[in-house]
């Protein structure tokens, strides 16, 4: 009956993503990939150039940020869709322009470390996610999150595929949204140029499938895995799901993941990366001398 399904499965979904290549995935014998959650945001603002800049200087592979639009519909970095937790200021994102928005400290909120607020007397301006592109586009590859539901996370899906086709970075990034929709209208608009990673439904599917040891009956267009160790009692750091994914050339990333040990157990585990606040906690051996 397995052997039944196989050919099934091959027959309805066709080669695997992993024919065309992906660069996601971590090189066999490499370390995994370190991505800067929002620029590791336990270390600077999250999600501000400050945070892109340290990030690249502590030697990330990749940098991780979310995306949002402007009342004037332009692209920035911000993850809530107020301005209350990060910032000086209130309201929605989408409720100013970015001229507006420039008035506010973005780094208000952040404690640090330490606890000393080092940037609630010094302005941290909120960053456009062009900025970001032609500043670090070309030697960081990057995953964009894109945030806003309903009408507004689909344009935000429109302005970004016209970002990245005018800026040339296409094949630099990965783009994912936790809703399934917003994901398939990006790849539409996008027209299938950019790597998308799975929603959350596609994600739950993939990993049900996996538990059941009938993996092999997942097929789609996705590039790539991003899930958390554990949700509620589950864990989701399982061989199976690495293995499922790993067949099908899709990349597996973990999130957030803070502590050495937790690092070093998915690099056994064979996961592609670990997406986390501390790249300063990376064991040493994972440090490259090029982003590539």
């Amino acid at each position: 009956m397995k052997r039944i399904l196989l050919v099934l499965t091959a027959l309805l979904c066709g080669p695997g993503p992993g024919m065309a290549g992906n660069p996601f995935l971590r090189p066999e014998g490499a370390a995994p990939f370190v991505v800067a959650h929002g620029g590791c945001k336990h270390l600077f603002p999250e999600n501000t150039m400050v945070a892109f800049d340290g990030a690249v200087a502590l030697g990330v592979d990749m940098l991780e940020m979310d995306v949002r639009l402007t009342a004037d519909s332009v692209l920035v970095t911000h993850h809530d869709d107020t301005l209350r937790r990060t910032s000086d200021g209130e309201g929605l994102i989408i409720g100013y322009t970015l001229e507006e928005l420039g008035r506010f400290n973005f780094g208000a909120k952040f404690a640090g470390l330490e606890k000393k607020y080092p940037y609630r007397n010094c302005r941290v301006r909120i960053t456009t996610l062009e900025s970001v592109l032609l500043r670090y586009g070309s030697v960081r590859r990057m995953f964009l999150e894109i945030k806003g539901e309903g009408g507004e996370g689909l344009r935000c899906a429109e302005k970004l595929a016209e970002l990245l086709r005018r800026t040339a970075t296409e094949d630099r990034v990965l783009v994912s949204a936790f809703n399934d929709r917003i994901v398939r209208h990006f790849r539409k608009v996008s027209r299938g140029r950019v790597q998308t990673a799975m929603g959350r439904r596609h994600a739950r599917r993939l990993v049900v499938l996996s538990k059941m040891g009938l993996g092999f009956l997942w097929c789609g267009k996705y590039k790539s895995l991003q899930i958390p160790l554990r949700m509620g009692k589950v864990r989701l750091d399982r061989p199976s799901i690495v293995r499922t994914a790993r067949r099908k050339g899709i990349s597996v990333y973990y999130w957030t993941v803070n502590r050495t040990e937790d690092m070093e157990r998915l690099a056994a585990l064979g996961a592609d990366g670990v997406i986390t606040d501390r790249p300063d906690r990376v064991p040493e051996e994972w440090v490259r001398t090029s982003s590539d």
